[in-house]
């Protein structure tokens, strides 16, 4: 997901689920969840930017937000109602600022989005300039329900120069919509399919056009899973396109198949053939990892010397990869690179490579749009050395042991495997991990 950091913003997980709450405030604008408010605001200032920037006729200046994060219609109403109360003192803080109780909150959260939308819009007029294009066509709104409901719209028509759409299933069905701007999604499931989600995505359209002022707001949990099936389909195209499905090696949880599967599943993920990865965060916090870190340091220091090229049986190896615990994947599939491991096993070798290195102090990253703690590169140039002197046409494993103090204290180990490079692309059941 290129430029990731320049248009998504984080969402707490746990404010989802209090929108969900159709007994919540709907009157106090100041209580609006800290994400939506922030969404809402970013929306009418992008809009507004674009407006002034009256590069097109004003028939097309016609905008849309998004607020995706539920199937139900009690909770659509609620989103309804929050974002009419938000445009209601968002037209008195700027035309009737005498009946504004809300004035300085309002145009508090306007200039905070005006700020942020700077950082990839640079050339924008001053925020007074703005707040007078926003004011001068506010009155331009409307507020659009896609359910299933009777008084539901049944199709996607702007009229207004801001289009609020709320919506549920309808939205999944691969439907686009005109000039999005901003989008607040938080529709999670607890198993995800990759066909749905990608018809959700299409919601976004092409929008190259507008991306300076195109803001995501999802938590997050969601724009992980998004952006693992932009991975794993990249991948997928890549391994069709260049080295054709013989080449491929189809891994299940309970076979190793065939190449050609009799059906791929709706939810595939991919490796390439010497691709490596590691866990986005493994698991760090105290009371969660002592044991675990006691168990593996036992067995992997009883191996010959660290920072080394070692070879050891495969077997060892599974068993390591299988007790380390992760936080958040990026990629880290521990049940495929098993699978694949003993399907080597079984075609090639018992033998793969191992490296290992103790007392490391990787500190924790801010993931890209700040969303979260992740653990940046995670090979030192000392392993670097040694991982390029290794044989590139054989499995290999490195085990860094990480020092605590940076984290909660206590020493954790992190994986990170390649797969060879002259060996079988991987397809996977990603509903199975």
């Amino acid at each position: 997901m290129e430029n990731r950091a320049d248009h998504l913003r984080p969402v707490d997980i746990e404010e989802i689920e209090r929108l969900a709450d159709t007994q919540g405030n709907d009157e106090d604008i100041t209580t609006l969840p800290k994400g939506l408010l922030e969404a809402l605001s970013a929306f009418v200032i992008g809009a507004s930017i674009r407006i002034f920037d009256n590069t097109e006729s004003r028939v097309e200046q016609k905008f849309s937000f998004l607020c995706h994060i539920s199937p139900f219609q009690d909770i659509h109403a609620r989103i309804k109602r929050l974002i009419k109360k938000f445009l209601i003192d968002l037209y008195k803080a700027l035309k009737m600022p005498d009946a504004s109780e809300t004035r300085e909150f309002i145009l508090g959260c306007l200039s905070q989005a005006y700020n942020d939308l700077y950082e990839t819009h640079p050339n924008i007029p001053e925020f007074p300039v703005i707040l007078k294009a926003l004011s001068d066509n506010i009155n331009s709104h409307e507020v659009i329900v896609l359910n299933a409901a009777p008084s539901s719209h049944s199709d996607i028509k702007l009229n207004k120069k801001f289009n609020f759409i709320i919506g549920g299933n309808k939205l999944g069905r691969g439907l686009t919509i005109p000039r999005l701007l901003v989008t607040y999604y938080g529709r999670l499931t607890a198993r995800p399919q990759v066909d749905t989600l990608m018809q959700h995505a299409r919601m976004c359209g092409y929008r190259s056009k507008d991306l300076s002022v195109t803001r995501v707001f999802v938590p997050e949990e969601i724009a992980n899973i998004f952006a693992a099936i932009c991975e794993h389909d990249s991948t997928q195209r890549d391994i069709i396109k260049n080295h054709a499905i013989e080449g491929t090696l189809y891994l299940d949880t309970s076979r190793v198949g065939p190449t050609r599967p009799p059906v791929i599943p709706k939810s595939v993920g991919a490796y390439r053939a010497g691709q490596s990865t590691f866990p986005k965060l493994p698991e760090y916090p105290q009371g969660e990892i002592e044991e675990v870190t006691q168990c593996i340091s036992k067995e992997v220091t009883h191996l010959e010397k660290s920072d080394e090229i070692l070879e050891v049986n495969i077997d060892f190896v599974t068993n390591i990869i299988e007790k380390i615990p992760f936080l958040t994947s990026g990629g880290w599939y521990p049940e495929v690179i098993n699978k694949y491991l003993s399907w080597y096993k079984e075609n090639y070798s018992d033998v793969a490579q191992l490296i290992y290195t103790l007392d490391t102090n990787i500190g924790p990253s801010r993931s890209r749009g700040n969303q979260g703690l992740v653990i940046g590169s995670v090979l030192s140039p000392g392993i670097q050395e040694l991982v390029s002197a290794s044989d590139s046409n054989k499995p290999l494993v490195v085990l860094i042991r990480n020092k605590g103090h940076k984290w909660e204290g206590v020493d954790f180990w992190i994986p990170w495997f390649r797969f060879p490079e002259n060996d079988k692309n991987i397809l996977f059941n990603l509903n199975n991990h």
